[in-house]
């Protein structure tokens, strides 16, 4: 499939063309744990997939809802439409226009039944996102699979997304 269209089609729709520079860094902090940063460098501004991390970095806005002994936090802004506009796009350009059009049908049609329209939680799904987590040191949680059972560490979580509700 690639070949059809070619990888430097590909790597400009997905946004990767515009990527000059990415950095990951993990610092252990004083209090313990790590703070853990990626960093995505396009000076002519992102596109594609990398359109949807949202507006320009900024300070966190909801650090103040995470308990002291939480696990994980996590805030960013969130475009979903762009990440649809780029999937679309991909679509598009290896299956045609007919496919996109199948496909962008088959997601206003999933949901109806629960009267939730799948495209429209998509298109409203723009703005800031917040995930806090904390695991549980004893309780687990057990998951079949072909090999026996996956365990992990209990967890609760919280999610937050700004300007989803009005889809829901």
């Amino acid at each position: 499939m690639i070949s059809k269209v070619g990888a430097a089609q590909m790597f400009s729709t997905v946004g990767l063309d515009g990527l000059k520079v990415l950095g990951i860094s993990s610092v252990e902090e004083s209090e313990g744990g790590y703070r853990n940063r990626l960093f995505f460098y396009m000076p002519e501004g992102r596109h594609g997939f990398f359109a949807g991390l949202g507006g320009k970095p900024g300070k966190f806005q909801r650090l103040n809802w995470a308990p002291a002994d939480s696990d994980l936090f996590s805030e960013s802004e969130v475009d979903l439409p762009e990440v649809y506009k780029t999937i679309s796009q991909l679509i598009t350009l290896y299956g045609g226009e007919a496919q996109s059009s199948k496909v962008e049908g088959a997601l206003r049609q999933a949901g109806q039944q629960a009267a939730l329209s799948v495209l429209e939680i998509i298109q409203n799904w723009k703005g800031r996102m917040v995930a806090i987590g904390r695991f549980d040191g004893e309780e687990t949680l057990s998951f079949p699979s072909r090999d026996g059972a996956v365990v992990i560490p209990a967890f609760s979580m919280l999610l937050a997304i700004d300007g989803i509700a009005p889809a829901l």
